[in-house]
C-alpha cells in the first residue's frame, strides 16, 4: 500500500496555535486479475412480491453476470428470501455455467420480506466455507422493509459485525428502488465490512453488480488498520471521515477494511498545535499502517510507518505559504458528507427549514476553501444546492436515500 502523509500547511507560525488538518492517502497497488484470490461469494436476493417485473428480471441478469465472470476456483451460493428462505445455489465450486444460468432464470416473486432469515442462511452457507484462501464475501438486495423475522437495525449490525470479526465475511448491501429503510442497510454494512448502493433504476441493476464484482475479483489487502500517535502537546480535534475508530489518550486506530485494485482511501484529521517558541521541524505525529497483504499463494502482514513533521518559522513566512490543495480538496468532500448527515437528522425531526440551513451553510463552506473551484467540489457545492431544494416534506423519502448513498460514497 502506498502512504502519503500531507498537512494543509506545512508551515506554522513561531509561539503561535495552530489548526492543521492532516490527510493520510492510501492506494492499493494494481493486480494481476490472473493471479486473484478465488471468492467465496453468498447472493442473497429479495423475491418477495413487490420485486415483480423489471426489478427481478434486471437482478436476475446481474446475477447470471456474476456467474459469467467467476471460475471453477471460486465458490457461489444463492439465497432467496420472501415470506421463507430457500437456498437457489447449494454453495460449492462454480461448475456448470449453463445449469446456474437455468435455475436463476426460474425464479418467481411472492410474499412479505424475511430480510434476516434470507441473510442469515447465507451467512451460513459463506461460514461453511470460509478460510484464508478466499475473500469471503456476501451480497444482500432487498427492496422493502424487514417486516418478518428480525428488524431491529441494531441487532442486524451486530451480526454482520460478528460474522465479519468471527469468519472473515464482509456483507455489501444493495437497496432497490424506494422502499428500503437505508439506515438499516447502510448499518449492515458499515458494521459487516462492506459497501452500500442504492440502486434507483432496475435498469441500473446490472452495471452495480459488475462495480461491486469488479471489487471483489482484484482484492489486495484486507484488515487495514491506521494508527496515529500524536507527538507532545498536539491534540485530536476532529476526525472527518466516517471509518470505525479507537481512541487510547493521544492515540487513535482506525479500521479500514479491505483495499482493491489502485483504490484510494483517505483518512483526514483536524489537529491542534500550540505555539512552539524554538524554530525548525518537529514531529507532529507517527503514522503507522498495517494490512494483510493478498499474494497470489499466500497471505503477509505487512507494516508501513511515517513520520508528519511541520517547519516552525516566522509569521511572514507561514502567511506566505501555500496550502496543500488535495488536503483542503479532501476537507470539503467531508464537510459536504456531514452536512448531509446533519441534514437528515434535522429533517427525520420534521425541521425542514433548519436541514435546508444546513446544506447552505456547507455550501458557503466549501465556496471559502482555496480550492472552491476544483471541479468535484463544485460538483458537490450543486447537489447540496439541489437537495436544498427538494428537502420537502412531499420528496423526503427519496430525497433521504440519495443523501444517504452520497454521504456513503464520499
Amino acid at each position: 500500500m502506498n502512504t502519503v502523509c500531507l498537512l494543509d500547511y506545512a508551515l506554522v507560525a513561531q509561539a503561535k496555535g495552530h489548526e492543521l488538518t492532516l490527510l493520510i492517502k492510501l492506494r492499493a497497488p494494481k493486480v494481476d486479475q490472473q493471479k486473484r484470490k478465488p471468492l467465496n461469494l453468498g447472493l442473497v436476493i429479495d423475491r418477495s412480491g413487490s420485486m415483480a417485473g423489471e426489478k427481478l428480471h434486471q437482478t436476475k441478469e446481474s446475477v447470471k453476470i456474476i456467474i459469467q465472470r467467476l471460475t471453477s476456483a471460486d465458490m457461489l451460493s444463492v439465497v432467496l428470501f420472501e415470506s421463507g428462505v430457500q437456498t437457489l445455489i447449494e454453495p460449492g465450486p462454480v461448475g456448470a455455467k449453463a445449469a446456474l444460468i437455468s435455475q436463476v432464470e426460474r425464479v418467481k416473486t411472492g410474499g412479505n420480506t424475511n430480510l434476516s432469515g434470507g441473510w442469515l442462511k447465507g451467512l451460513e452457507h459463506v461460514a461453511g466455507k470460509a478460510s484464508q484462501e478466499y475473500v469471503n464475501r456476501l451480497l444482500l438486495l432487498t427492496d422493502g422493509l424487514a417486516n418478518e423475522g428480525i428488524c431491529e437495525p441494531e441487532k442486524l449490525a451486530a451480526i454482520g459485525e460478528s460474522a465479519k470479526r468471527q469468519h472473515g465475511i464482509t456483507t455489501t448491501t444493495l437497496g432497490f428502488g424506494e422502499g428500503f429503510n437505508e439506515d438499516l442497510l447502510t448499518g449492515i454494512a458499515r458494521h459487516a465490512g462492506g459497501n452500500f448502493y442504492h440502486i434507483e433504476t432496475a435498469d441500473a441493476a446490472p452495471e452495480v453488480f459488475k462495480e461491486e464484482l469488479g471489487d471483489l475479483l482484484s482484492l489486495v489487502a484486507q484488515n487495514i488498520e491506521v494508527t496515529v500517535k500524536l507527538a507532545g502537546p498536539v491534540k485530536f480535534m476532529a476526525q472527518w471521515t466516517d471509518f470505525p475508530a479507537v481512541v487510547s489518550g493521544n492515540t487513535v486506530t482506525f479500521n479500514l477494511g479491505d483495499a482493491y485494485s489502485e483504490e484510494e482511501k483517505a483518512v483526514l484529521l483536524g489537529l491542534y498545535v500550540p505555539g512552539l517558541n524554538d524554530l525548525g521541524s518537529v514531529t507532529v505525529a507517527d503514522v503507522e499502517v498495517r494490512f494483510a497483504e493478498i499474494g497470489e499463494k499466500q497471505v503477509t502482514t505487512r507494516c508501513v510507518k511515517q513520520e508528519v513533521r511541520a517547519d516552525i518559522c516566522s509569521a511572514q513566512d507561514a502567511a506566505g505559504a501555500n496550502p496543500q490543495l488535495e488536503v483542503l480538496q479532501q476537507l470539503g468532500l467531508q464537510l459536504s458528507a456531514r452536512a448531509r448527515k446533519e441534514a437528515i437528522q434535522q429533517a427525520d425531526a420534521g425541521d425542514f427549514d433548519k436541514a435546508k440551513a444546513t446544506l447552505q451553510d456547507a455550501q458557503k463552506k466549501i465556496g471559502s476553501l482555496p480550492v472552491a473551484q476544483d471541479p468535484a467540489l463544485q460538483a458537490e457545492v450543486r447537489e447540496l444546492g439541489e437537495r436544498s431544494e427538494q428537502l420537502t416534506e412531499n420528496q423526503y423519502g427519496k430525497t433521504r436515500k440519495r443523501m444517504r448513498s452520497e454521504e456513503w460514497n464520499l
